[in-house]
């Protein structure tokens, strides 16, 4: 997947940051209810303490997808309800703490982005008339009025309306000035990803983005760790091709068997164990990640225009075309097929699978 992929942006929240839920259940006497993105990050990737097995985990992965996590419309400017389809545990890094007058309290990396009064902003650009969104269970509701939008991409994009969420309609927010912003320095990081269209989360009563694009191997040590201390199965972290038979294009043909493949299941392991002694001795994460397997899995996140989209797939979609990579172009296919349809057919016919450039 290293052929797709472009760059990181780091977007995380520090592990005291509380994600709000709400009841599934209107006989909860509260409407609400909070728990750390610490915690949940370590549920949905180790499962409980007591188990810590791959079975356990992935039933705390579909427990906790489950949950109604609240996000917020920005059309509707009304809460509704999500579910967490991801929980990233992004390595160290520098974090600011920033206050606001209300006495709302958050830590989050620069290139994070809030729901403000100036639209989507990353911490790194707000200025002195940047205010933060903070959800409230009473108070002024936001009207289209008071948002000023400043990045033109905001009115380019357009979103697919999501079916079927619930609505808390009495959740109302306001944006609230900001009091300081302080270095805190650096601590392990988190982020989450929601289903809902407009990818937010309610965080600490703020709105805050899970804008992701792709996740860096260097701040991703948790990953590997877990490998090495057996928390979790070495394909989480790795990925090997299935056994069978393979031919490169110079012709070369060999079959990987099962023995094969196991073998080099156990290498990544001792590789995972050989990058957890070097961080135990203080090696830097851009280091250790040298003795990693070059095939690590990575979550990324990719945007095309037509043309673009067009180029990518004369190159990748062909018929010797590496496997993962044309995995990826077979999944992705129907969606172009769907968004401009009169022009899929005609590349269809005339250029699918024929390793000609995009004009």
């Amino acid at each position: 997947m290293q052929q797709a992929r472009t760059h990181r942006i780091g977007c995380c929240l520090s592990g005291n940051t509380k994600v709000r839920f709400g009841y599934s259940s209107i006989s909860q006497k509260e409407k609400y209810y909070e728990e750390t993105i610490e915690k949940l990050a370590n549920l949905w990737h180790y499962g409980s303490k007591n188990q810590q097995t791959s079975q356990d985990t992935k039933y705390m992965q579909e427990s906790i997808s489950s949950c109604a996590i609240f996000t917020l419309d920005t059309k509707t400017n009304q809460i509704v309800s999500s579910k967490v389809t991801n929980i990233y545990i992004n390595g160290e890094k520098e974090t600011y703490t920033i206050k606001t007058v209300s006495g709302k309290e958050i830590r989050a990396t620069l290139e994070h982005q809030f729901w403000t009064n100036q639209g989507w902003k990353r911490l790194k650009d707000f200025d002195n008339t940047t205010q933060l969104c903070e959800m409230q269970l009473a108070g002024n509701k936001i009207t289209p009025q008071e948002i000023k939008f400043l990045e033109k991409e905001m009115f380019d994009e357009k979103w697919i309306p999501a079916i079927n969420y619930d609505s808390f309609s009495d959740n109302c927010g306001i944006f609230a000035e900001i009091e300081s912003i302080e270095k805190f320095g650096k601590e392990i990081t988190y982020d989450i990803e929601v289903e809902h269209p407009e990818h937010n989360f309610i965080a600490n009563g703020l709105v805050v983005h899970n804008s992701f694009d792709v996740q860096s191997y260097r701040f991703c040590s948790g990953k590997v760790i877990a490998v090495a201390e057996g928390k979790t199965d070495i394909e989480t972290a790795f990925y090997l091709r299935p056994v069978g038979k393979y031919s490169d294009r110079q012709g070369k043909k060999y079959y990987y068997s099962i023995e094969q493949r196991e073998k080099d299941l156990q290498w990544c392991l001792e590789a995972a164990k050989k990058y957890k002694l070097d961080m135990e001795f203080g090696m830097s994460e851009e280091h250790a990640r040298g003795k990693i397997p070059f095939d690590y899995r990575q979550h990324f996140v990719v945007s095309f225009n037509c043309r673009s989209v067009l180029h990518f797939l004369d190159l990748r979609f062909k018929k010797n075309a590496q496997l993962e990579i044309k995995k990826l172009c077979e999944l992705m296919w129907p969606h172009v097929q769907d968004w401009v349809p009169n022009i899929a057919e005609w590349y269809e016919k005339n250029r699918l699978g024929k390793a000609k450039l995009a004009p």
